[in-house]
């Protein structure tokens, strides 16, 4: 507990910091210009909780936390582990949270590959909680093993970056887009503590 809380704090100064960059004015960029870009970047916050309950074996997977709106955890919060993105809070009770797992035939993520901003809907491939499929790629872009897929910002569950796992195959389909293999960077057998992100 004690080191989740410590991880919880080096995460809020991370994100305090890296907010603070993105709003470091460029010589190109006025007051005005930099006070509408401070207005659209929302301030993040991270409350850590343990899980009490975890399923990996169903089409439909959730994860049940101790933590609630008495913690300030909110329906529609973004939920992730120390290597990236596990779902999104779909129910809250006074005093636990239940989250709909990323390995949830219902659970679709907004992704991006880090080296090229190409951005595609990362969702559970079905079989292996470890592989995810990354669609509406088009074919005709070819990405390389290894390369690594982010958090892309679109929605409003997680901060743009967070990296979520690597490329694993890229195979050709008879439309116009390709399949797409991800192995993701989360074992979701172990998880133990997670965080809220609000």
């Amino acid at each position: 507990q004690r080191l989740a809380s410590e991880n919880t704090k080096l995460r809020n100064e991370l994100i305090r910091f890296e907010t603070s960059l993105q709003l470091k004015s460029d010589d190109s960029f006025t007051k005005v210009q930099m006070s509408r870009i401070a207005a659209i970047i929302p301030n993040y916050y991270i409350i850590s909780g343990k899980v009490i309950s975890n399923s990996i074996a169903n089409t439909r997977n959730y994860i049940i936390v101790n933590k609630g709106l008495r913690d300030g955890i909110v329906k529609d919060m973004g939920v992730m582990s120390d290597k990236g993105p596990i779902g999104m809070v779909i129910e809250v009770s006074e005093s636990y949270s239940c989250i709909m797992s990323f390995i949830n035939k219902d659970a679709i993520f907004s992704a991006r590959v880090k080296s090229t901003d190409h951005v595609g809907q990362l969702k559970w491939a079905g079989y292996d909680p470890r592989i995810a499929d990354f669609d509406e790629i088009p074919k005709h872009i070819k990405l390389k093993r290894g390369d690594e897929i982010v958090t892309s910002g679109y929605s409003s569950y997680f901060p743009e970056g967070i990296a979520i796992g690597r490329v694993i195959s890229q195979k050709e389909n008879k439309g116009n887009f390709a399949n797409i293999k991800v192995m993701l960077y989360n074992d979701f057998s172990s998880l133990n503590y997670v965080y809220f992100i609000r």
